[in-house]
């Protein structure tokens, strides 16, 4: 699971496209939000919590 959202992640932020241009602002504005929205990623990375239903709802939280 971690290797899933590192990937993604580095896809992420590494591509040069106008459509994940988009989704990567969305995810720094969903990183802002602070609280939640940035210490469950991170104990997802970290595999404090590892969790595949959290994985998923923080994907949907920054995708929509």
């Amino acid at each position: 699971m971690v290797n899933i959202l590192s990937v993604a992640l580095y896809d992420l932020f590494s591509a040069d496209d106008e459509y994940l241009n988009v989704l990567r602002t969305g995810c720094f504005k969903y990183f802002e939000r602070g609280g939640q929205c940035i210490n469950r990623p991170i104990s997802l990375l970290s595999r404090i919590t590892p969790s595949p239903p959290l994985l998923f709802g923080h994907f949907f939280g920054v995708a929509f």
